[in-house]
């Protein structure tokens, strides 16, 4: 049986997509192609580890990688996914990628509007969806992980650091999966994926994911990837606009809101994230 070594927890709207991207390029490293956001313990651990494991590759074929995982950014938020990794023996490393609390919220925002149909404020989104605010709480969701796996397992990168700095990025992840850093592309992690914007087709674009969401709930992932290939996604992609900026007094707000949680997670992972303190935007 081929189970995954390592596993890319979180957090949503942090860089998970950039991520995958940047991992899929190396040469040493498996992760999903049928599927990129399996979200086993989280979604579909009923289905059990035969499931599981039919996304990873054979016996004869795990041998060309020296890293097997994935990444499903919704692990960090649900409670008992941690429980069930550490059930699995092949599991030893988790790699987590994190940015502003108040960048990440706003980029939830915009991704409700393009996918879920919102259509009211980002003042009014953080009043009707608390929740998603508190998936900004990252000390608190990985103290629930560090009950289960130690500190020196977890490979914590920072998003603004992570993009700006992409070969310190590829030499930290190197070393946390004992890769050779030279098997990186060099072109690897400098494109933007997945940015936040307000579809043309708005209906069209609700459409697609929502029929692509239930055709992988049925396995039927060749189809959502044929459709990729014919290029619909690229026409759905079309910029109506980009969101509105975060008003001053709002992000002021959110900022207060997260402060703790910036102060606990800095002790907690042995971090340094005075970028956050700031007030300026990275939406």
């Amino acid at each position: 049986m081929t189970l995954p070594s390592f596993i890319g927890i979180g957090g949503e709207r942090c860089g998970s997509t950039w991520l995958y991207s940047l991992l899929q390029q190396h040469r040493q490293v498996y992760v999903p192609l049928k599927r990129k956001e399996l979200n086993f313990f989280n979604l579909h651990y009923s289905k059990g580890l035969e499931w599981y494991e039919s996304f990873f590759p054979g016996e004869k074929e795990k041998t060309a990688y020296k890293a097997i995982g994935e990444i499903s950014p919704g692990y960090l938020t649900y409670p008992g996914a941690e429980a069930k990794m550490a059930s699995v023996p092949s599991i030893k490393k988790l790699i987590i990628i994190l940015r502003n609390p108040v960048d990440r919220v706003y980029s939830h925002y915009g991704h409700m509007i393009r996918l879920g149909g919102y259509s009211k404020s980002f003042d009014k989104f953080i009043t009707d969806l608390p929740v998603s605010v508190s998936m900004g709480f990252y000390a608190t969701h990985l103290e629930r992980y560090l009950q289960y796996f130690e500190k020196q397992q977890i490979c914590c990168l920072i998003f603004e650091h992570s993009v700006t700095d992409v070969t310190s990025t590829k030499k930290k992840i190197s070393q946390f999966l004992n890769l050779d850093f030279q098997a990186f592309p060099e072109e690897a992690g400098l494109n933007k994926v997945n940015e936040t914007y307000i579809p043309k087709f708005k209906r069209l674009n609700r459409l697609v994911s929502s029929t692509g969401s239930r055709l992988r709930k049925a396995d039927l992932d060749w189809l959502v990837n044929f459709v990729k290939v014919i290029g619909l996604p690229k026409v759905l992609k079309a910029k109506a606009s980009s969101l509105p900026p975060m008003s001053h007094e709002t992000r002021l707000q959110l900022q207060d809101t997260y402060t703790p949680e910036i102060e606990k997670l800095e002790k907690l992972m042995d971090l340094n994230l005075e970028l956050w303190r700031s007030p300026s935007s990275n939406q």
